[in-house]
């Protein structure tokens, strides 16, 4: 046991019925699970950490916290701050 999930393997356990109810519990489609395991994929090595999912899916239940939209927002503004540092090296160049 790697503690890991490839892509493959995620879509194998996705049409277990006990993985359906699990998601049904936390009011999430498997559309919504999709999306979080791209997410998680950020290097794009088709596989995850379990628990990164397991954790991500809980953070998923439900409407989003206030400070969740904060975490977002402040981390949008750093990279648009990093964005607009780049483009003015370019210009300069």
């Amino acid at each position: 046991d790697s503690g890991t999930i490839t892509s493959a393997e995620f879509e194998l356990h996705l049409k277990d019925p006990t993985v359906e109810a699990y998601f049904a519990s936390l009011d999430l489609q498997v559309e919504d699970a999709w999306t979080l395991f791209r997410l998680l994929d950020a290097k794009h090595t088709n596989q995850i950490k379990i628990d990164d999912f397991v954790m991500g899916c809980l953070r998923l239940k439900g409407a989003a916290k206030s400070i969740d939209m904060a975490k977002l927002l402040q981390t949008t503004q750093r990279i648009m701050q990093r964005v607009d540092e780049l483009s003015r090296v370019v210009q300069e160049r």
